[in-house]
C-alpha cells in the first residue's frame, strides 16, 4: 500500500517530499525510488525522543509520516504536520500501520492513509490505502476497472470481509484493550526500568504496545538470541525482522549512540503480567551473562 501510494504521487508529478526519517523501511525504499525519478527529498528533524519537530519547508508537496512508529511507539504530532501541510498545499500520506487499534485514526484530512489487517488479527497479506474523494490517482494496473480504476485486478472477497470484521471487532473492544495494552505496557516499562534499561520516547508521546529499550553496551543481537531460546520473540528493530540481530536503523536514523543496544517488544491488552515476569526473569539472566548487571 506505501508503494502504491508513492508511485501514484510519482505520475502526478508532485517533485518535492518531506519524510519521516523513521519510516518503515518500505517508506524509505519508496521515497529513494522517488528520489532516483528526479524528484527532491527532505528528511524532517527529530527531537532527542525520536519526534518530528520543526517546519516544513517552502516549496514542499508531498509530506509521509509514520503516525505510530513501528519500532519505538512513538507517536508523531499528526495534527500539527497536517496544519503546515495544508498551507502549503501539500498532499499528506501517513502510515498508519502500527496506530490501528492502538489509537484512533483520521480518515477525513489525510490524502493517503495505510493500514494493515494483521495488525488486528485480520487476514494476512490484507493492506489498505485510503484515498480523500476527489483525488486524482493514477493506476498501479490497469484494464480491469476495479477500485475505482486505481488498481485492476480480482477484488479478494474473502480477504476484504475479514478485514471488515477485524476493524468491526477491534471497535467494539477498544476501550477495554486499550486500557489493558496500557496497563501491560506499564509493567513492562518499570520492569525494564528496573534492570537498568532506558525506554526510547517520553511518556505519554509513546502508544502502548510497542516498546523499545536500551541497555547501553550490551550488544542487542546476544539478548534477542538469549530470549528466543527461552521461548520469547524480540527483535532488534521492526516487527516483521522478529528474531532478526544488528543495530536499528530507528535508532540510528535518532542518533542514538547505543543504536546497537536497542531491544524491541510489542504485544496486545492479551498479555498477561505473569508472562511480562517471566520476560523480565529470563532478561535479568542475560543481562547477568553477557555483564549489564
Amino acid at each position: 500500500s506505501n508503494h502504491l501510494w508513492w508511485y501514484g504521487v510519482g505520475q502526478l508529478g508532485r517533485g518535492r517530499a518531506a519524510v519521516d526519517p523513521t519510516s518503515h523501511p518500505c517508506v524509505l525504499a519508496a521515497a529513494e525510488r522517488f528520489s532516483q525519478q528526479g524528484a527532491h527529498v527532505d528528511y524532517l528533524t527529530l527531537n532527542h525522543d525520536g519526534e518530528v519537530v520543526g517546519d516544513l519547508a517552502p516549496g514542499t508537496d508531498l509530506v509521509s509520516v509514520t503516525s505510530v512508529n513501528h519500532e519505538t511507539g512513538v507517536v508523531q504530532p499528526i495534527p500539527q504536520l497536517l496544519n503546515q501541510a495544508e498551507k502549503l498545499g501539500a498532499w499528506m500520506h501517513v502510515d498508519a500501520t502500527q496506530s490501528l487499534g492502538r489509537m484512533d485514526l483520521c480518515l477525513s484530512r489525510p490524502h493517503g492513509v495505510v493500514m494493515s489487517g494483521h495488525k488486528i488479527g485480520g487476514p494476512v497479506g490484507m493492506g489498505v490505502l485510503s484515498l480523500l474523494d476527489g483525488d486524482p490517482f493514477p493506476a498501479l494496473l490497469s484494464g480491469g476497472g476495479q477500485e475505482r480504476s486505481r488498481r485492476s485486478g480480482t477484488t479478494p472477497v474473502a480477504l476484504a470481509v475479514g478485514m471488515a470484521e477485524a476493524c468491526r471487532q477491534t471497535r467494539l473492544n477498544y476501550a477495554m484493550r486499550s486500557s489493558r495494552c496500557a496497563a501491560a505496557d506499564h509493567h513492562l516499562a518499570a520492569g525494564l526500568t528496573a534492570l537498568g534499561g532506558r525506554v526510547v520516547g517520553r511518556r505519554g508521546g509513546r502508544a502502548p504496545g510497542i516498546l523499545m529499550v536500551i541497555f547501553a553496551g550490551v550488544e542487542s543481537d546476544a539478548l534477542v538470541q538469549a530470549l528466543d531460546l527461552a521461548g520469547f520473540h524480540a527483535s532488534a528493530g521492526a516487527a516483521c525482522a522478529s528474531g532478526s540481530v544488528g543495530d536499528s536503523l530507528v535508532l540510528k536514523a535518532m542518533g542514538e549512540p547505543h543504536a546497537g543496544s536497542g531491544l524491541r517488544f510489542s504485544f496486545d491488552g492479551r498479555t498477561s503480567n505473569a508472562e511480562i515476569d517471566a520476560l523480565l526473569t529470563s532478561l535479568k539472566a542475560a543481562l547477568r551473562r553477557y555483564g549489564s548487571m
